[in-house]
């Protein structure tokens, strides 16, 4: 069959024309356990009444794929790739500084609140209830990073709008990339380069499955013993912190 342009601009038209990929918005919402910051908590707020939405200037798309092992059903003869886990990368996402550095301040204390490196002011003192060089249990510093794909239909409800929304689930930052700065960029915005990990994603365009009383039971005793060791965990730690503190005034006396 011979190509034809109009069978074309008809196909494209019948499913609502192209995405395009300046189309998009990202959300950052912060854990609300109590060793978080109350100016850390909630949705990325930074600049005021600015929301951390509006300064992301790219994000990307999570992808998806699978480990494989190769596997021959005799024994011998063709390969087969058999699935055994997950991939998930990681996400970069690119964020415009503004004047008064919030966006600097808000990603370097999410950071700080994974672990605590800086001892110049207070080598003695804790940041974000971490004591120097220690770690934070992973609840205390998780988020959700969510990236939606728009189109330009003209609505004021945002899921009218909407292709696809992912949600990455217990994201946080694992790097702030290194920043060039140059007296010849004059007329240029610096942006601030930030990379998430994150366990697994959701999405719009995916079957969210039947929940059923199985399910739901194990779900909650699941739920309920993770809740367990999360609260055990939390003493453990202030113990630590507390001990670490007794420790350090008595070397300081």
């Amino acid at each position: 069959m011979a190509f034809s342009i109009n069978e074309m601009l008809s196909a494209v038209n019948s499913v609502g024309g192209l995405s395009k990929a300046s189309k998009f918005m990202v959300t950052i919402t912060r854990s609300t356990n109590a060793n978080v910051g109350r100016a850390d908590r909630g949705p990325a707020v930074v600049g005021g009444a600015q929301n951390l939405s509006f300064l992301c200037d790219s994000a990307v798309l999570p992808g998806l794929g699978y480990q494989t092992d190769e596997f021959r059903m005799s024994g011998y003869g063709n390969v087969e790739k058999r699935p055994y886990a997950t991939i998930f990368q990681d996400v970069p996402l690119t964020f415009y500084s503004d004047a008064d550095g919030s966006v600097f301040k808000y990603f370097h204390a999410w950071m700080q609140s994974v672990f605590s490196f800086n001892d110049a002011a207070n080598p003695n003192g804790t940041v974000k209830g971490l004591p120097l060089n220690s770690f934070q249990y992973p609840s205390e510093y998780y988020g959700i990073v969510e990236i939606i794909h728009m189109n330009e239909i003209n609505t004021t409800k945002q899921a009218d709008n909407t292709i696809v929304k992912y949600q990455l689930l217990e994201a946080y930052p694992i790097s702030i990339g290194d920043i060039q700065v140059d007296w010849n960029m004059q007329d240029q915005i610096l942006k601030i380069p930030v990379t998430f990990a994150y366990t697994n994603w959701t999405s719009t365009t995916l079957d969210q499955g039947v929940a059923d009383r199985n399910s739901l039971t194990r779900t909650t005793a699941l739920t309920s013993t993770s809740n367990y060791i999360d609260e055990q965990l939390n003493k453990i730690t202030e113990k630590l912190i507390y001990k670490g503190s007794r420790i350090r005034d008595g070397i300081n006396f």
